[in-house]
């Protein structure tokens, strides 16, 4: 596996190589950044573009607690999105920088459960491809004894590991992510339950998909970003 390479990027947004992502292998390891030459300028326009994020970010809770619940959902949820690809390199869709910044760097377990029914829709849009045809006629079997639910996702993982050989399992890992509350959240916040306030998780204790869930992940991942910019640890651009 490839260390991580500093790639460019769009305006305040720098990447890493995709290789060294592996979402459930990987969730709660941070990585090894390289450290990168930040010039006094350069320092100063960083900082200044860190303070007003971390304004935009400050207002949600106001715009929040002023009952504006379907505006402070979207906007934090758009920035969830839009600080995940300071992380990643362009090709990244916001679907994926959107689950992958929840999966690293929101510490909350809950965003890492699997739904495996779900997991296996998602490996069905890929299926035009040999292996996965392969991979999933293994695992329906495998996720036959799983309700519609959400599950830890080492207990996903090790049925996956059970009913695939080492090299199919490799081929899956990346993938997991696409099972997860994580990537599920990026399109059920544009649901109109959840607006309403209606939408629960099942498997995930008493979770509720709204602002209150996604506000404190988003300022987990902005204040990683802030420390590894301002380290000279993630370049930005």
């Amino acid at each position: 596996m490839r260390g991580p390479q500093c790639v460019p990027g769009s305006f305040f947004g720098a990447g890493l190589d995709a290789s060294v992502f592996s979402p459930m292998d990987q969730v709660n390891r941070m990585c090894d950044f390289p450290n990168v030459e930040n010039n006094d300028f350069e320092l100063e326009a960083l900082s200044a573009s860190c303070e007003e994020w971390s304004r935009r970010i400050a207002f949600l809770d106001e715009l929040f607690r002023q009952g504006h619940t379907d505006e402070s959902l979207i906007l934090c949820c758009c920035y969830i999105e839009a600080i995940g690809t300071w992380f990643y390199e362009p090709g990244f869709d916001g679907e994926e920088t959107f689950a992958k910044a929840l999966l690293r760097y929101a510490e909350n377990e809950v965003f890492s459960r699997i739904n495996p029914g779900r997991l296996l829709d998602a490996l069905r849009q890929r299926d035009g491809q040999a292996r996965w045809g392969i991979v999933l006629g293994k695992l329906a079997p495998a996720f036959a004894r799983f309700q519609d639910r959400f599950y830890p996702s080492n207990e996903i993982s090790e049925a996956c590991r059970s009913a695939l050989s080492k090299e199919e399992f490799a081929v899956l890992d990346n993938s997991l992510w696409m099972g997860t509350l994580a990537d599920l959240a990026h399109g059920i916040t544009k649901c109109e339950e959840v607006h309403n306030g209606c939408i629960t998780v099942r498997g995930c204790g008493e979770t509720v998909v709204d602002f209150q869930l996604f506000y404190p992940a988003l300022s987990r991942i902005f204040e990683k970003a802030r420390r590894l910019i301002m380290s000279g640890k993630l370049r930005v651009y």
